[in-house]
């Protein structure tokens, strides 16, 4: 089974079953890894409650990314017209002005005409009492969140590839400066990137439009040109085609092109931050274009709108923590305002802030599993400095170091062992999670005080006594304030006849016993939360609809649970699931995720797109009516 289909339960190294138990069960040493016929026990000789099954790392779902190959291929991702594939555009200097045109502002013509400028300005607060935070989706571009206005940041990391259909991509290293621009070409070489390339993906139609700098030639994928002169173009992609392709096949080594924006069409209404306009007539008074304040508006404002009513807002997936591909250990390596792309390091720490300021919600943060002191230090001196007073900001090491399909787990593995915690690998990375934990919340606790941030040790739902061990390693429970878990709900992995199984049924069995199996879980973790005088969180959280790994290629029973998860009852049965959530005891419920297509196995965004009618969302209206009648209760 491919690493990122893997399921926590699956991964998960065998917990013994004891969840009362005062310490952290021992990982038996007859336990062999998992494969499918052996997921029938929960550490070898306890039987795992069916609704584990559906708990495995659920941003790592998110799947690798589409292929890079042209749409024209044998087996084609997407289909584009050939009207819409578009000649190469010379950039030629500038011809006279078009006055229908608005005139790109000086001040962004430069070396540092893409970076962003965060305001950190509150808009009007939406979430005064909200009990739900959410995790946002990870910057990629084969999601349909386009958060930002300035798609290029989400598009994807630069390739080499020849001109034309055949040599759409090839291995030749690209020249790239510090920031990610490229410097130079070989010969018959092309800089490529794509942006909503992905099944499924949907995105604004209208023009885009895009400023640079330096000198060259750019080609376009599934786009048409409709107006250029130096240093702007306009085209107009074809979503019904699937997403487009931007190249630069010609720059010059003395003046390359570079600072690449591509700003999606419209604007936002000068009295209403929240609300997209492509027109005046939109906002009844002024709509402010992308292009005039791309540099300080950095949001879309669809993006803002979706998530103003959240309390916290989980960065996990905008850090990149469960990727291994860059490393994230010192301070001097993490995503910087100017980075070309944010899909290769991360969304920069000034625009995580930046959104919470503006928006006044609790950031959560995840610290990598190698960052050292030094890193931890000047990120919590920057929340310190930078974070409005009156905002917490939450602190968690990693994410999921318990789940072995993720590269942080099997290093933190490691180091545990090297460490000599305990003689099984399980116990000894339990506790080293704790330990560390505690040491990254003392240095926060110096630098911002306690008042400022929440420390969170996070946990596996299924195994209380994990919990439980970890609060209590070396007295963690004294700088710890909440015991996370992830609380999903949906099928388990060997459910009989599943291919045979209807909508009524599954959402019979939703109600039935995935509830019932859920509720035993929450129990056990509030008890144990209790005990260490701590409050149970969702780190996430939400229905965990995936197509079983045997399943992948069924199409019945992936047309079963795409309708499944667009079926209105997802409302009520998501409301009786945050109920639970609140009898059992648990206080902050952060969702997953915010914004995510149908995509491989996984359907979880509280909206497929951000410009989808939210009133056939049924997941999005259910946290809107919880978040309306359960005001904070803690």
């Amino acid at each position: 089974m491919p690493e990122h289909r893997t399921r926590k339960s699956e991964l998960f190294e065998k917990v013994s079953a004891g969840h009362g138990q005062a310490q952290v069960p021992v990982e038996p040493a007859r336990c062999v890894e998992y494969s499918p016929p052996q997921m029938r026990s929960f550490g070898c000789n306890t039987r795992l409650p069916l609704v584990v099954f559906v708990l495995f790392h659920s941003t790592a779902c998110a799947q690798s990314p589409p292929p890079e190959r042209h749409p024209a291929d044998s087996a084609p991702l997407q289909k584009t017209p050939e009207k819409a594939v578009e000649k190469p555009v010379k950039l030629e200097p500038d011809k006279p002005k078009d006055e229908r045109v608005p005139e790109v502002p000086k001040a962004q013509i430069g070396e540092d005409s893409s970076v962003p400028i965060p305001q950190n300005t509150p808009y009007p607060r939406h979430n005064e009492k909200s009990a739900l935070g959410t995790n946002l989706t990870r910057v990629r571009d084969w999601f349909s969140e386009y958060a930002f206005v300035d798609e290029f940041k989400r598009s994807r990391p630069w390739f080499s590839g020849s001109p034309g259909r055949k040599g759409w991509q090839d291995a030749r290293p690209l020249d790239l400066d510090e920031n990610g621009w490229p410097r130079s070409l070989q010969v018959g070489q092309v800089a490529r990137t794509l942006m909503f390339w992905g099944k499924n993906v949907k995105y604004p139609a209208g023009d885009y439009t895009i400023l640079y700098d330096g000198t060259g030639k750019l080609e376009f994928e599934n786009a048409t040109v409709f107006d250029q002169k130096h240093g702007r173009i306009v085209i107009r992609p074809n979503p019904e085609a699937g997403g487009f392709a931007l190249a630069i096949a010609e720059t010059s080594k003395q003046d390359p092109v570079r600072n690449i924006r591509v700003l999606l069409p419209g604007g936002t209404c000068a009295k209403d931050p929240f609300k997209h306009c492509i027109r005046s007539e939109d906002c009844g008074g002024e709509c402010i274009p992308f292009e005039r304040n791309y540099r300080q508006q950095i949001f879309h404002p669809l993006f803002l709108d979706l998530v103003k009513s959240f309390s916290t807002l989980r960065f996990t997936d905008w850090m990149d923590i469960n990727e291994n591909d860059h490393p994230k250990s010192r301070w001097e390596l993490r995503p910087k305002l100017t980075d070309a792309q944010w899909t290769k390091k991360g969304v920069p720490i000034e625009i995580i802030t930046d959104l919470s300021n503006r928006l006044t919600v609790d950031p959560w943060l995840s610290i990598p599993h190698d960052a050292d002191d030094e890193y931890v230090q000047k990120l919590a001196e920057f929340m310190r400095d930078n974070l409005r007073p009156g905002l917490r900001a939450y602190v968690e090491h990693s994410n999921e170091v318990w789940n072995n399909a993720l590269f942080q787990a099997r290093e933190v593995r490691k180091i545990a062992m090297e460490q000599k915690l305990a003689p099984d690998p399980f116990r000894a990375t339990a506790f080293y999670h704790s330990r560390r934990s505690v040491q990254i919340f003392k240095i926060f606790e110096k630098v911002m005080g306690k008042d400022r941030i929440v420390r969170v040790m996070g946990s596996f739902i299924a195994a209380a006594a994990l919990s439980d061990g970890m609060l209590d390693f070396e007295g963690a429970a004294k700088h710890t304030d909440v015991v996370a878990v992830a609380s999903y709900f949906g099928f388990p992995q060997d459910l009989p006849n599943f291919p045979a199984m209807t909508i009524d049924q599954a959402v019979d069995y939703l109600k039935g016993p995935a509830r019932t199996q859920l509720a035993k879980m929450l129990e056990q973790q509030a008890q144990v939360a209790k005990k260490h005088k701590v409050k149970l969180v969702a780190y996430e959280g939400g229905d965990h609809l995936d197509t079983p790994h045997q399943y992948l290629k069924n199409e019945n029973v992936n047309n079963m649970l795409d309708k499944l998860s667009r079926d209105p009852r997802v409302k009520d049965i998501y409301l009786d699931y945050l109920k639970l959530w609140k009898d059992q005891g648990g206080t902050l419920y952060n969702h997953f995720t915010s914004c995510a297509q149908p995509f491989g196995p996984g359907r979880f965004g509280a909206v497929e797109y951000l410009h989808q009618d939210r009133s056939k969302a049924p997941k999005w209206l259910a946290l809107k009516a919880f978040l309306d009648s359960n005001p904070r209760w803690w």
